[in-house]
This record gives C-alpha cells, sequence and structure tokens, in this order.
C-alpha cells in the first residue's frame, strides 16, 4: 500500500476551515466522502484510475493546536498500489496536492513541516 504523510502550517480562519479544505480537494478532481469539523476525507472518482490506483486523501485539522491564526494541517494521501516504481500514481497525486496546498489562494501558506 502507497501512502505519503505531509504536514503544513497555514493561515486562515478556522470559522468553515473543513469547507475550505475540501473545496482544495475538490480543485484537485477528488470527491468528498467524509467531512466533519476537523477532519475530510475525499478520493478519486471511480473509472479515473484502476481499482488498486485509486486514491484516497485524509486532512487533519489541528484546531486545539492553533496559534495566532496558524493552523496544522496533516494531510495523508494512500492507496492500495504497492510501491514498486519511484513515481507511482499515489505519489503523484500527494506532489500535485503539495503543490496545491502551497499555492492556493483560499489560504495563506506559512510551511511545511516535518513529520
Amino acid at each position: 500500500m502507497a501512502r505519503y504523510a505531509y504536514y503544513y502550517l497555514i493561515k486562515a480562519s478556522t470559522d468553515c476551515l473543513q469547507d475550505i479544505v475540501a473545496q482544495v480537494l475538490e480543485d484537485c478532481n477528488l470527491r468528498i466522502t467524509y467531512k466533519s469539523e476537523d477532519y475530510v476525507m475525499a478520493q478519486e472518482p471511480i473509472g479515473e484510475s484502476s481499482f488498486n490506483q485509486l486514491v484516497k486523501v485524509e486532512v487533519l485539522i489541528h484546531k486545539s493546536d492553533m496559534q495566532n491564526d496558524k493552523v496544522k494541517l496533516t494531510c495523508v494521501t494512500k492507496n492500495g498500489e504497492l510501491q514498486l516504481q519511484n513515481q507511482n500514481h499515489c505519489q503523484r497525486m500527494a506532489i500535485k496536492l503539495q503543490e496545491v496546498f502551497r499555492r492556493t489562494p483560499r489560504w495563506q501558506f506559512v510551511e511545511q513541516l516535518n513529520g
């Protein structure tokens, strides 16, 4: 199973942050499958890739660690694909999400954190 985890620090209002995260994921052609106050799950639509390659993305919003309007996000990208290649579908999607998280105008990107 391929799995990539990234951590981000962003500056945004937490009032509707889960909706903003959902919009960012939808901008990446992902379908929202679950959303709560501090968690958003999305996946690629069926038919976009083979079944094992279908990517699921989970974003955890760490509201309890919030300081000065800065919020930590944990983004996990995973699928059932074995990591036999250097560039697999799940990794390409994780890299795409990294770029979108950094450049989206929906929030102010502060930094990418190490796990």
